[in-house]
């Protein structure tokens, strides 16, 4: 018969083993973390309206090369329909572009939900950023929006 020696509540070599692996892969998870953010870099917001078939923008500088964050924070219904639309199914058209004779020229743009992200690498330079109804809001609709842009510092 084979007995246990061992006092209750030691450790033996394989827990510690486990408990040191554990402690550096939380460490390297960490360390590799890449969502933080450079303590220079400068995040605009920008806030509005979008409505049924409308388009706005803003305008944002770079002062370095780098890449620039533009979140979808907030997309929230401020006239809708919910028996025809689900608020949670909204989408917008997210572009990033230059300003072109008092419009954003969009070089880019993609349809995004609220909380969605996109990353661009870009040159110093001035940007606009534009949202507009990707055609998903119904006749009448008015949807605010908050757009966080990080830009290189």
């Amino acid at each position: 018969m084979l007995r246990n020696t061992r006092p209750s509540g030691s450790s033996t070599p394989f827990k510690r083993c486990w408990s040191f692996a554990l402690i550096v892969t939380m460490a390297l998870v960490v360390a590799c973390d890449d969502s933080s953010t450079d303590p220079g870099d400068l995040t605009l917001i920008f806030e509005g309206v979008v409505e049924f078939q409308s388009e706005e923008f803003h305008v944002f500088e770079t002062a370095e090369q780098g890449t620039v964050r533009v979140n979808l924070d907030d997309l929230s219904p401020l006239l809708l329909d919910v028996t025809f639309t689900d608020p949670d199914a909204l989408f917008v058209t997210v572009g990033v572009g230059f300003v072109n004779e008092g419009e954003c020229q969009e070089t880019t743009n993609f349809n995004l939900r609220e909380f969605d992200e996109l990353l661009f690498g870009l040159a110093p330079d001035e940007y606009c950023v534009s949202i507009a109804d990707a055609g998903a809001f119904p006749e009448d609709a008015q949807v605010r929006y908050v757009l966080s842009v990080q830009v290189p510092g």
